[in-house]
């Protein structure tokens, strides 16, 4: 298979369409033929329109949209020969979506090699394209053919929202060409040019007939169901992590026996074996195992499993197969809790196995009685074969990520954990195709993940390591961290970066309270003017560029202005700020690629020590310019930790400078008599990053 991939581009990053929840497969369907329109369009184009009606509805990349001002406007109808025009307005409402100009639209269709020729087509006719949707959307488009490969890296990289054809709860139900659209619009143009008509009875208006498309569902959430492993006395039935993939084969045989007594027109659909002929995966129930976790102690044996349902099946369904499913002397019992799932299903930037992939590559398998050795050069290869085999995988998988860090091994990642060969045990899986994988993607993934040949068979599950998070609690505040992927400037300043990072927080946050006032905590000053002076009852940020990351200090207890219920909601709304942020203009410090990063035990930043110098350089509070400058920053620092709350600490000054109209800057070490915790900021401009520390081994 290859993909016809279309990438239209607006040339003001405004669209004026209304009706549908993104721009829809149809409206590019509509500007394709508008395109082909214009003069003599060669008959190929057509034939490549007639076909492309016919393919399955793509999947659509859709730039991050921001709504604008809504527009009333009242327009007289055409009854103005009946009643008088002031008496036949009608309300017309208008609302511009603005996004970033340089993101284009994507919308890419699964075609056989063997189309090419129609593809071609398409691909000619989409650049005639002149506009999308409505006049004033003034747009060009290009399309490309390329490999699966080329398609997935595509997506994974897009600055924005991927949809794909998938029904569920959440599901965006948007128009998409069927057979049929390309005729039924070439009359709908022609019965325009003819609505006015003349009989004996006078002068008539006729309506045009309405094109033909059909509606299909979009980006449906995955529909997941909840199970206990019972004993018949009701406590926890525990079944070994290393017996996972015999776990979710006893479950599969007995939900088919059931299937095939009830419905054996969809027991091959749903529930497949090996004698079945091939079907969809997406037509597949997947059996999860949810080994414990929780701690670097906790067994890992299994007590729930998770199932995933195909979207031809509905819940009542699901119900009525899976509920008292028995095996082995346990059964599955429905639960509301999910605890334990939220733990696979969380979002991070760092993955690793619990149960091991499996791959099509294998290791060479090393006989034990001859005490043959592999040297490194060959234990290299086979890592790297199987580092590729992964890329694969993730593909297979639908993940949408860009791994920067990929490790592979036998061993497990957690102390609890079970080596690969002990999954493989009496199942259909070479020991040799399994392997324990750890995964670094460039932004966070949301879970679950589960890739791999086994993926179906209990095998392949993967969750954040223990003891890492995207963040993390200090003594008085909540830290998010942002990593920085590309964009930063040569000449950027800490300062001017964490000044365009607090000014795009405000934004963003404004724009989801909307005309309500942003809290005090948050501006940093009180409804008179006046400044908070209490640090720990408001935002703080900084940039760390030496680490290439930005840091949002909020705050677990606001100003006593505000109630605790409006403060909750206010950090929720906060954080939905922050972290939803993947783009930063910050002038001349460049436009920043982000993405919610993770904090370990030992960052240098939040430890606990006694010396600290410096990442950003001290802006010293007041200054006299006629005194000793090393005196006054000495004598400034020990002021500024003694009104923090830090013990005395000894300053030595490494260089200063002073900067006009600004203030006198310097950059120090302190050590303190005992141990001193992060995250430290002082300074006079320490709300955005100044004074900020990082500990120093001993």
């Amino acid at each position: 298979m290859s993909k016809l991939v279309v990438e239209v581009r607006f040339h003001d990053g405004r669209y004026h369409g209304v009706g549908e929840d993104f721009p829809s497969p149809a409206r590019l369907f509509q500007a394709l033929v508008a395109a082909t329109s214009i003069g003599a369009a060669p008959p190929e184009e057509r034939e490549a329109l007639e076909w492309l009606e016919g393919l399955d509805p793509p999947t659509v990349g859709v730039p991050c949209f921001r709504p604008g001002t809504e527009l009333t406007m009242f327009v007289p109808h055409n009854d103005a020969d009946k009643m008088p025009v002031e008496k036949i307005r009608a309300k017309k409402t208008q609302q511009p979506w603005f996004f970033d100009a340089d993101t284009p639209l994507l919308y890419c269709w699964d075609i056989p090699h063997e189309d090419g020729k129609h593809a071609a087509g398409v691909c000619r006719a989409a650049l005639g394209l002149y506009q999308f949707g409505r006049g004033i959307d003034q747009a060009y488009a290009q399309a490309q053919i390329v490999d699966d490969e080329a398609a997935d890296v595509l997506f994974v990289r897009y600055p924005g929202d991927v949809f794909e054809p998938r029904s569920g709860e959440d599901a965006k139900v948007v128009s998409v060409p069927r057979k049929g659209s390309l005729d039924s619009l070439l009359r709908r143009f022609t019965e325009t040019t003819k609505r006015i008509q003349a009989d004996g009875n006078g002068i008539l208006f006729v309506q045009a007939a309405k094109a033909r498309f059909d509606r299909v569902s979009y980006g449906g959430a995955h529909r997941w169901l909840h199970f206990d492993l019972l004993k018949e006395d009701g406590g926890f039935s525990p079944y070994p992590v290393d017996r996972a993939a015999h776990l979710v084969q006893q479950l599969r045989q007995a939900a088919r026996s059931r299937l095939d007594a009830a419905f054996p027109e969809m027991a091959a659909r749903w529930v497949p074996m090996k004698e079945d002929p091939p079907s969809p995966t997406s037509d597949r129930l997947r059996f999860v195992p949810l080994p414990s976790r929780g701690h670097e102690h906790t067994n890992q044996s299994i007590r729930r499993v998770s199932v995933e349902l195909p979207s031809s099946m509905t819940s009542a369904d699901a119900d009525w197969l899976l509920s008292a499913l028995a095996i082995d002397g346990a059964r599955l019992a429905r639960t509301s809790d999910a605890e334990m799932w939220d733990r696979y299903a969380a979002t991070s930037t760092l993955w690793q196995t619990v149960t091991p992939v499996v791959l099509p590559v294998a290791r060479r398998r090393l006989e034990p009685t001859t005490r043959e050795t592999k040297g490194s050069e060959e234990r290299q290869r086979e890592e790297a074969e199987a580092r590729q085999a992964v890329l694969t995988a993730l593909r297979q998988a639908h993940v949408r990520g860009v791994p920067l860090q990929i490790d592979v091994q036998r061993e497990p990642w957690e102390p609890r954990g079970k080596r690969v060969e002990d999954f493989a045990k009496d199942t259909r899986f070479e020991k040799e195709r399994a392997w324990h994988v750890r995964i670094r993607f460039a932004r966070d993934v949301a879970g679950p993940l589960v890739c791999g040949d086994g993926r179906f068979a209990g095998l392949g599950l993967m969750a954040p390591p223990l003891g890492t998070f995207g963040r993390t609690r200090t003594d008085d505040d909540d830290v998010v961290v942002l990593a920085i992927d590309a964009g930063l400037s040569e000449h950027a300043s800490a300062s001017g970066i964490a000044d365009a990072f607090r000014r795009a927080i405000m934004g963003r946050m404004q724009e989801f309270l909307g005309s309500q006032s942003l809290p005090e905590w948050v501006t940093g000053h009180l409804r008179n003017g006046a400044p908070i002076r209490d640090d720990r009852r408001r935002l703080r940020v900084a940039a760390d560029l030496g680490r290439n990351r930005l840091l949002a200090l909020i705050p677990r207890q606001a100003n006593n202005s505000s109630s605790s219920g409006d403060f909750l909601e206010e950090r929720k709304e906060l954080l939905r700020a922050i972290q939803g942020m993947d783009t930063l203009r910050a002038g001349n410090g460049g436009r920043l690629l982000l993405h919610c990063g993770d904090i370990d035990q030992h960052d240098v930043l939040f430890s606990s020590a006694r010396r600290w110098r410096t990442t950003n350089d001290y802006l010293v509070n007041r200054h006299d310019r006629d005194g000793d400058a090393r005196a006054l920053i000495q004598k400034d620092v020990v002021v500024e930790c003694q009104r923090r709350g830090l013990p005395r600490p000894d300053v030595e000054i490494l260089s200063f400078e002073a900067v006009k109209g600004t203030g006198l800057f310097a950059r120090i070490e302190l050590t303190f008599a005992v141990e001193v915790s992060g995250p430290i900021l002082l300074g006079r401009s320490r709300i955005t990053g100044g004074g900020l520390m990082a500990a120093l081994s001993e």
